[in-house]
């Protein structure tokens, strides 16, 4: 999972990114109104989980836990043509928009992923109070 400036899933599955990599948001005053970030991730779908409905969501937490935002999307299984198709393993590329999140205070904070309301994954990030010119 990498937080970035932007990110854009493509039609063929490969992610585009610039401004990635980043860990710490320097704001100039809290409560702080981040404009816009974007996460991008690649995920692994195991072939037994294929054929199934799944629902991903992506929750910002503050230092106490608390949720600052969250964002989710649905990926709905397609049916094979060929009925004795054996299932393989996915590999999805996945961007996550966040747009106007308010950081209320500085510190530590996490991505948490989830994934049909199990928690797969999660990433801290910092935001800081920005030095004063």
């Amino acid at each position: 999972m990498m937080l970035a400036d932007g990110a854009v899933q493509r039609p063929d599955g490969k992610l585009d990114l610039f401004g990635a990599g980043w860990d710490v948001l320097a704001a100039n005053s809290f409560p702080h109104v981040q404009g816009s970030f974007d996460v991008a991730l690649r995920l692994v779908v195991p072939a037994d989980e294929v054929q199934a409905d799944h629902v991903f969501e992506l929750i910002v937490q503050g230092p106490d836990g608390e949720e600052a935002a969250r964002t989710r999307t649905e990926m709905v299984h397609q049916a094979p043509e060929d009925e004795a198709e054996v299932p393989i393993e996915q590999k999805l590329g996945m961007t996550f928009n966040f747009r106007g999140v308010v950081f209320p205070v500085a510190g530590p904070y996490q991505l948490v992923m989830v994934m049909d309301e199990n928690e797969i994954h999660s990433v801290e990030f910092a935001v800081l109070q920005a030095p004063s010119a």
